[in-house]
């Protein structure tokens, strides 16, 4: 009986893990999307523009910033959003479940169980389709924003 107490505690901090996760990539998305008015940095295709600006009597100064040709499509973010909510939701009501099965010294009936095996290895699917669409929207728009690692914003992308 211990070692189901031992099992649940760690069923417990397994879905806590889970809903943190799901919130480390729902708030930067949403910041992201707040940031970008709604646009999808992902897949994002652009280019860096040098301008020359005349600030007064015969002076200038040269201007560097980027120019976006083609946002991402919102799908990619959406997608990520969704699976990251999903997670969230998922596992704060599994982590939930966790708690009242080890308080109430309750056992999961054999279908209960098989339901949260699917909906698990749902989640795992999700996550893992997530998860290489965001790393391949990031590095398609860390290739554009540092241009092929030629500017030296390098550092924000992790080169």
């Amino acid at each position: 009986m211990e070692l189901d107490r031992r099992l649940l505690l760690a069923h417990c901090a397994a879905h806590t893990l889970s809903v943190i996760a799901g919130l480390l990539v729902v708030v930067p998305l949403a910041l992201n999307g707040s940031a970008f008015k709604g646009r999808c940095a992902l897949f994002s295709q652009g280019f860096w523009r040098t301008e020359n600006l005349s600030v007064g009597e015969g002076e200038s100064r040269t201007v560097t910033h980027l120019v976006v040709q083609q946002w991402g499509p919102l799908a990619a973010c959406q997608f990520a959003t969704f699976v990251g909510v999903f997670t969230v939701l998922y596992g704060a009501v599994q982590g939930w479940r966790s708690l009242f099965y080890l308080h109430r010294r309750h056992d999961d009936t054999l279908f209960s169980a098989f339901l949260t095996l699917l909906l698990s290895l749902c989640v795992l699917f999700l996550s893992g389709g997530a998860s290489v669409t965001l790393t391949l929207g990031l590095v398609s728009w860390c290739n554009t924003v540092t241009d092929h690692n030629t500017r030296p914003f390098r550092s924000l992308c992790g080169v």
